[in-house]
């Protein structure tokens, strides 16, 4: 098996031969950096076969490290990594400073960003690692089309 990033809350996760290019940038936390998020990923991103899906995803992994998190402080900011690996995935992830998690009440009967984020990666493809205090890497991989858990 292969997989597509490192980090250091994912340690179980190595860098592979198959890794191609990669992406990282520190954003200041406000939610108008999500709009440059968008951007910035779809440049690196330009003919991948899952862009869009890639894009919608670190979009929604953003806007809730600048809504929920202490990145949203005065002076906060949040770090984008993405790394493709050709032809098996993407791996995103978003960094935030931690602090108490600002949520919404998902009893709401409407759809929020972790519930798309779901339904795009799927099953184990997700999650959240570290804490309010070291911070937090929400992550996922998104499979290259025709080679569903290649990568990983």
């Amino acid at each position: 098996m292969t997989t597509c990033m490192s980090t250091s809350f994912r340690t179980d996760v190595r860098v592979t031969e198959r890794s191609g290019p990669s992406f990282g940038h520190a954003y200041p936390g406000r939610p108008e950096q999500v709009r440059r998020v968008r951007a910035d990923l779809g440049a690196f991103l330009r003919e991948c076969p899952i862009a869009d899906e890639t894009i919608l995803v670190a979009s929604e992994l953003a806007a809730n490290a600048v809504t929920h998190s202490s990145s949203r402080q005065p002076g906060g900011q949040f770090i984008v990594r993405a790394a493709v690996c050709p032809g098996d995935c993407i791996w995103v992830e978003v960094e935030d400073q931690g602090g108490t998690w600002t949520g919404h009440d998902t009893r709401d009967g409407r759809p929020h960003g972790l519930n798309i984020v779901q339904a795009i990666a799927g099953d184990g493809n997700w999650g959240i690692d570290g804490d309010a205090t070291l911070g937090r890497v929400a992550w996922t991989r998104l499979d290259w089309p025709g080679h569903a858990g290649v990568c990983g």
